[in-house]
């Protein structure tokens, strides 16, 4: 888990000091995926396909990936396997990396586990659940 500061904001929402890859392709779901994460204080960086995400995470270090299953191009398993071969021989700790997925059934999310996702997330994404999304993933327990 990726340890990072929180604050809050007025109105209770925590305030997140991270860095967001957001491989999603369809535009609409980037622009309300980007503008909640935003509401976090979360800096997002969007790419529109496996293919892009991968070179992205190649280049960039992100404090967590929001991974799309399907996409064109290269799909986010094929990515995340891709991401996960690259980061197991460049670092020691791997980025969290999150499904996001139209389907909530018991056997995506395995198939999302074992091309190395760390947990799932069902669109539509409510923001209560992004919330405890970003809450597991980018806060330190001292934080809470």
């Amino acid at each position: 888990m990726v340890l990072k500061e929180v604050d809050t904001k007025t109105d209770g929402k925590p305030v997140f000091k991270a860095k967001v890859l957001l491989a999603e392709d369809n535009l609409t779901n980037q622009i309300v995926a980007r503008g909640l994460l935003n509401l976090y204080g979360v800096e997002v960086v969007v790419a529109e396909n496996g293919q892009k995400a991968v070179e992205q995470a190649e280049s960039t270090k992100f404090d967590l990936i929001f991974m799309d299953c399907q996409m064109p191009i290269m799909d986010g398993y094929e990515a995340t396997r891709k991401i996960r071969q690259f980061t197991e021989s460049q670092t020691a700790q791997d980025v969290p990396i999150v499904a996001l997925s139209a389907n909530e059934m018991t056997g995506d999310e395995d198939e999302c586990f074992s091309a190395g996702m760390n947990d799932h997330i069902a669109k539509p994404v409510s923001q209560d659940k992004l919330t405890a999304i970003l809450t597991k993933w980018l806060t330190s327990p001292v934080c809470l």
